[in-house]
């Protein structure tokens, strides 16, 4: 099982090359454009979404593309669908650890920005995950708590997606009463919502439960029902694995021209939409009908067919894995190219801001000198106007300083005269010897 999933997906990875949009369009994380952009971020999750069933090492390059620009943004909702979608690269891949510890992130940032459609959503794929490793118990839990979540939000077709997802479980589990009651419920509600999709899935879900009752005759009208829903939704995928189930079902009833007819279709249209599954299984039942009737030659070159396709799946996955080393190479070799520059343009910055703070401090300095000259130069001036004030004053109280010793003198030179006379007869007077 774990080696085919890991088959599957590198034949997709060869054949859908050529479908790889140009990375030229989009800006790399170390672009500042996509990083203030959520929209591209979403753009590119969604690429990556619809090559996870197709070619897991492509969802897996956008993918980490999306994370990138989202942690750098901080963009929860796009970090949590490209841990998602990572997750479901990894199971393809089949490395199962990685898978579950993506899945579990998403979780947890789903839980974080309390989006619960989002954890819904993750919920269910964490149970395909665990579905994928053949732990039915456990993706039976997961996929009840996403169709608990689902029903709570009403989105009817999402619960029944995942519904759908535990009766494939039960039908693992052998446990087809269990299953039938579950899909007979779920069919009756895809019909009152007209949900094809659901619908489709519960008549596939039908056939193989009275396919492994060995009721041919009730397994084949459900198959038959299923295949034209599924085209008219264009799932092609589930379109051709039910028409290999139909060829599966007239090989055991022993008609190997119908069987071959359609298997043999489903094989010829399993190219177009990149679908390994599809042909490798083709190829085995081609083999097994040959050998049925005795065409061992038949046999023998189907078998080689199925062999030399697995081959060169294997092949063409190292071819891609050292691609995608060297792609990653180079990826992070440009960013820590980025990485440089953008210290050494910080470095720049830090010497551009110590030289601007240099002129500043000069600048700042000649102000305040220039100021301190021309408050001092009016002070001086102040002072100096003062001083000749006051000299002027003094001269001029020298001046009359002069003036009042020189009237004075010139009163006393005037009056010592008639004074001392008059002292003179006032002396006379007074001794009698003044004569009248």
């Amino acid at each position: 099982m774990k080696h085919l999933i890991f088959l599957v997906f590198l034949f997709q990875a060869l054949c859908l090359r050529a479908e790889t949009p140009d990375l030229a369009s989009f800006d790399l994380p170390g672009s500042p454009s996509i990083a203030k952009d959520s929209v591209k971020i979403n753009v590119l999750n969604k690429i990556a979404y619809d090559y996870t069933s197709r070619n897991s090492f492509l969802a897996e390059k956008y993918s980490n593309l999306a994370l990138e620009s989202s942690k750098r943004i901080g963009y929860a909702k796009g970090m949590a669908e490209s841990y998602k979608i990572l997750g479901l690269a990894f199971l393809g891949q089949a490395r199962y650890p990685d898978a579950l510890d993506n899945l579990l992130d998403a979780l947890k940032i789903s839980e974080e920005m309390n989006d619960d459609a989002q954890k819904a959503n993750v919920l269910n794929d964490i149970g395909y995950f665990y579905h994928a490793i053949r732990k039915y118990q456990k993706a039976i839990g997961y996929y009840d708590q996403a169709a608990s979540l689902n029903k709570s939000l009403h989105h009817e077709q999402n619960e029944i997606d995942c519904r759908e997802n535990v009766a494939e479980c039960y039908i693992s589990l052998n446990q087809y009463v269990t299953a039938k009651e579950l899909v007979d419920i779920l069919l009756k509600s895809a019909r009152a919502l007209n949900y094809q999709a659901g619908i489709a899935d519960a008549y596939q879900n039908l056939g193989t439960i009275y396919a492994a009752y060995s009721k041919f005759d009730k397994a084949l009208p459900y198959y038959l029902k299923a295949v034209p829903i599924y085209a008219a939704i264009n799932d092609d995928m589930n379109r051709l694995t039910t028409l290999n189930k139909v060829g599966k079902l007239y090989m055991q009833r022993e008609e190997p021209t119908k069987a071959r007819e359609y298997i043999q279709y489903a094989i010829d249209q399993s190219s177009r939409i990149g679908s390994a599954d599809i042909e490798l299984t083709g190829y085995l039942y081609l083999s097994k009908i040959d050998s049925m009737a005795g065409n061992f030659q038949g046999a023998m070159a189907n078998f080689r067919r199925f062999t030399t396709l697995k081959d060169s799946i294997e092949s063409a996955g190292k071819a891609l894995k050292v691609e995608e080393i060297q792609s990653n190479f180079l990826l992070k070799s440009q960013n820590k190219h980025i990485s440089l520059l953008q210290k050494n343009m910080d470095r720049q910055d830090l010497k551009m801001k110590g030289k601007n703070t240099l002129i500043y401090i000069f600048l700042i300095f000649f102000v305040v000198v220039g100021f301190l000259s021309v408050v001092l130069t009016y002070f001086y001036r102040q002072k100096k106007d003062a001083v000749l004030k006051l000299e002027a004053k003094k001269e001029e109280l020298e001046m009359l300083n002069g003036v009042k010793d020189k009237l004075f003198s010139v009163i006393s030179h005037d009056l010592r005269s008639p004074l001392a006379n008059l002292e003179a007869n006032l002396s006379l007077m007074e001794t009698g010897d003044l004569s009248t």
